[in-house]
């Protein structure tokens, strides 16, 4: 059930105060498309994570999400949706020959991956050990093996992507909280 001003929502006209292209993808039936938003919409993306446009294969109004597009090929890297959710993780690598272990706040997260604010020089390529969600009362929690597959800058932090390297649940190692 939909409400009537439903209908009056378009995708963005390309031509009116366009910003940047932007790779999105409906999260009804996934059609993909680059589309030039205007600055409302390109906040409201951010903001949200969502907006809601017409989409051509549903053919109603529906909720797109952005992608974040491969740099070789245009196309979505990633194995499955991330959704914004915020979740404690404990984050462990050698760095520079001494042990770091930071502890953050996730901004999205899905079955293969997670994103999170890091205050640390990480880099693309660095294995990490990853709790999630951490726990710092549990005794025992299961850790992940990570790599980093995305480094943002955003002023004295970076928004860090990482890969989980294990096929399923339940492959990590078992590690003491400490």
């Amino acid at each position: 059930m939909r409400a009537n001003h439903d209908a009056e929502v378009a995708l963005p006209d390309q031509a009116t105060h366009a910003t940047h292209a932007t790779l999105l993808a409906c999260m009804t039936c996934q059609t993909q498309q680059s589309l030039e938003l205007s600055p409302e919409n390109s906040t409201e993306l951010v903001r949200d994570g969502l907006l809601r446009l017409a989409c051509p294969s549903c053919r109603t109004v529906t909720f797109w999400h952005g992608l974040q597009a491969d740099r070789r090929s245009g196309s979505d890297r990633r194995a499955s949706h991330h959704a914004r959710i915020q979740l404690p993780i404990r984050v462990r690598c050698s760095l520079a020959g001494s042990e770091l272990t930071e502890l953050a706040t996730t901004i999205t997260a899905s079955r293969h991956g997670a994103s999170f604010i890091s205050t640390h020089g990480l880099c693309e390529g660095t294995r990490v050990q990853v709790l999630m969600p951490y726990s710092e009362g549990d005794p025992v929690q299961l850790e992940m093996p990570a790599k980093v597959v995305r480094v943002e800058p955003k002023g004295g932090v970076a928004e860090i992507g990482i890969q989980f390297l294990v096929g399923a649940a339940g492959q990590g190692t078992a590690v003491p909280n400490s």
